[in-house]
């Protein structure tokens, strides 16, 4: 038999990651398609490797071994040799010293990967993987670090995180991943009969993920169940998206050059099958697609060109099957046709068409569909028929409308034959008018949501610009997205937060004041994390209202601040949400809902001076928050004295917190009768507000620039 092609040797190693051995039978078939003769020697090899698996990994020692035992007559050389073949084995060299290998977990594409103890700087559990000896070529080195590039590129939670890289002693690179420890979508969701709210849920999950991956110009390339890892976070489900191993670069679309010849026959779309150049993110829509599908319907159907409905797939099931995949989503069969015909087998089969022209044209676009079909709202996947909206409107307004036919039945019977007539034409205009306003109801409630549909595609195009570099055009449209209207996501959080720093370092206060206006009501409503990173972004939005002066704004954010932010437990957070709620007067009712925040302050701050200069610097700040509260409280002696302790606390201050907290000590020590005092410390401050004006708020070069809201504050007191 000759020896076999480079291009099998690639097709095997990357067969040889596969554990289902269908899989593997199914991926060669349709690969090596009328090559019999290539097929065979695959077969071969893979049979081949299956029977000597693991046998040449320790086989210099293995050899020195026997050799010394036949040279002692020591007939216990066997023995010896089989116990090391269950030995744990050892990371290459350059590695070894900071890990601590525990197993061998897979292997495949030119790869090993380990579980190992990372021991140093952070003690954790770790996923490594090494190119194989042997193995560095130049085309397996460009898709090994491809792989690494493509990981350390993104930054999701639902996408597994690359740590570390680096190369070995003998030159061979490596990459330290996330350890995900979980079970792939479909059996987890069947293990725990998750119905199918609940799968729609998870499967979005899925889908921000990729987008993600795509918003960094990454196309996946290989979605499926088994990349799909579910774990538990809190609690809670979280999905973790891995093996970004045969992805490729949205640059890498129409170059002319062919994908590696890799990926999963049943997830692969029709462009990636036949081995297309111009491979885009619309492929991995269509690898989503047959995923959702298998998800719902408990099968991933017949490939590309599948006309048949998921709905009527189950129903042509074997009764006791139909029965056995019902019962793992927590239902009847009856009742999961029900729910997956119309909205879910439309969204499928557009996911899924043939030509990628009728599919999705983004994954915000499927998000989108699933949202409005979990929140009963018309999906764009189907044709947009009265009868579809009203039986939609019907399906949201469920208790109105047996109200409604509750009281018109009850008022029927309560009348004699003799007056029905007369009931029946008023019941007529009665119904006829109540239609009107439902349909109008309807109109302006399907016109709102267009609205917000194009609010979020703005900003998602928004995003798609400022990858490119085009800041100004990312800016010219989002610039007209109102108050109250924007999307709330993530994306667009990270939008409207570049361009308010944009228009600040330009100098364009008012811009600037908008987009971050923008990124607190974006950012606020979708994440709920008690965390600093959260409560900062309104702090840039309030240094730039402050800076204009645009009070009106400021109270807007102040509400949204208030609502949010009131029963934060973090002291970092509650600092910097004390600070902003306080910058102005407010009522005796809102502050005694504040009372805890303080609290939380004043438990944190410690009554000695910290060794660690951040602990000193965050617990001054802290001080001083403290202080404004006490301040507005009217407790003028405790303000003073909070101040005075940062003071003891952190000598060496930035100019910022130096006038914030000298401006609320003279405020204070004025309420409390020493106006002399209090007029000797107000022009101390007068005297470096204009300054701290010119060299931090209005230069975006000066030696402060981190803490120029702050600088903003000590102004807006300053002025009070």
């Amino acid at each position: 038999m000759p020896l076999p092609t480079s291009f099998e040797v690639t097709l095997f190693d990357a067969v040889r990651q596969m554990e289902d051995p269908d899989e593997r039978e199914e991926f060669l078939t349709h690969s090596l398609r009328g090559e019999d003769e290539a097929l065979a020697r695959l077969r071969a090899m893979l049979a081949a490797e299956s029977r000597y698996d693991g046998w040449f990994e320790d086989a210099s020692r293995a050899r020195a071994r026997i050799a010394a035992d036949i040279l002692e007559d020591d007939s216990s050389f066997l023995t010896d040799t089989l116990a090391g073949a269950n030995e744990t084995p050892s990371l290459p060299a350059g590695i070894a010293g900071r890990f601590h290998i525990l197993t061998r977990i897979g292997g495949g594409g030119g790869g090993e990967v380990f579980l190992a103890h990372q021991l140093e700087p952070i003690r954790r559990k770790v996923a490594i993987k090494v190119i194989r000896a042997g193995l560095d070529t130049p085309d397996f080195l460009a898709a090994f670090r491809r792989e690494c590039q493509s990981l350390a590129t993104m930054s999701h939670p639902n996408i597994a995180a690359i740590h570390d890289a680096g190369t070995t002693e003998s030159g061979l690179p490596y990459f330290i991943m996330e350890m995900v420890d979980g079970i792939r979508i479909t059996n987890f969701c069947d293990a725990g009969r998750h119905t199918i709210f609940q799968r729609l849920e998870l499967f979005l999950q899925v889908c921000e993920a990729i987008q993600h991956a795509h918003q960094k110009g990454i196309i996946h390339r290989d979605i499926k169940p088994g990349n799909i890892l579910v774990t538990t976070a809190h609690g809670q489900p979280m999905v973790k998206v891995i093996d970004f191993g045969i992805a490729s670069t949205v640059d890498d679309a129409g170059d002319g050059v062919p994908p590696p010849p890799a990926g999963t026959p049943p997830y692969m779309s029709p462009e990636q099958s036949a081995a297309a150049t111009d491979i885009d993110t619309r492929t991995d829509i269509y690898s989503l697609g047959v995923v959702l599908r298998e998800l719902l319907s408990g099968s991933c159907g017949g490939g590309a060109g599948e006309a048949i409905d998921m709905s009527d797939a189950v129903a042509a099931l074997p009764a006791a099957e139909r029965e056995a995949l019902a019962a793992a989503r927590a239902s009847t069969s009856s009742r999961l046709i029900a729910s997956l015909r119309g909205d879910l087998d439309a969204i499928v089969a557009k996911a899924i068409a043939t030509e990628r022209q009728y599919r999705y044209g983004a994954i915000a676009d499927l998000v989108n569909d699933i949202r409005h079909h979990l929140q009963h709202q018309p999906v764009l996947a189907r044709p947009p028929h009265r009868s579809y909206l009203f039986a939609k409107l019907v399906r949201r307004k469920r208790l109105a409308f047996a109200l409604g036919s509750v009281a018109f039945a009850l008022l029927v019977a309560g009348f004699s034959i003799s007056v029905l007539l007369f009931l029946r034409e008023a019941e007529a205009n009665q119904t006829q008018s109540r239609l009107r306003i439902e349909a109008e109801q309807a109109r302006s409630a399907e016109k709102l949501m267009r609205i917000r549909a194009e609010e979020r595609e703005k900003c998602a195009q928004a995003a798609v610009q400022m990858s490119y570099g085009k800041i100004a055009e990312a800016d010219s449209l989002v610039a007209d997205i109102r108050l109250g209207m924007v999307p709330s996501s993530l994306e667009a959080k990270d939008v409207f937060a570049k361009l308010g720093d944009w228009h600040r370092a330009a100098g364009r206060w008012d811009q600037a004041a908008e987009r971050y206006t923008a990124l607190v009501e974006s950012h606020l409503s979708v994440d709920t994390a008690d965390s600093p990173n959260v409560s900062l972004g309104t702090l840039f939005a309030l240094g730039a209202v402050c800076r204009v002066g645009d009070w009106e704004r400021y109270e807007h954010i102040r509400r949204i601040a208030i609502d949010r932010f009131a029963k934060s437990r973090d002291p970092h957070v509650a600092e910097q949400a004390l600070k902003l709620i306080l910058l102005r007067p407010i009522n005796d009712s809102t502050l005694r809902d504040l009372a805890p925040l303080a609290e939380i302050l004043r438990k944190s701050i410690p009554q000695a001076r910290p060794e660690n200069a951040a602990e000193r610097n965050q617990q001054s700040w802290s001080c001083i928050s403290l202080a404004l509260w006490c301040y507005r409280s009217g407790d003028f002696a405790e303000a003073i004295a909070a101040v005075t302790h940062a003071s003891v606390i952190n000598e060496g201050w930035d100019p910022s917190r130096h006038a914030i907290a000298d401006t609320i000590l003279a405020m204070a020590t004025w309420r409390a009768g020493r106006k002399e005092e209090a007029r000797a410390m107000f022009s101390k401050v007068s005297a470096s507000i204009p300054a701290l004006r010119e060299t931090v708020i209005d230069s975006p070069t000066s030696e402060f620039p981190a803490v120029w809201w702050d600088c903003a504050i000590a102004v807006a007191l300053h002025g009070e």
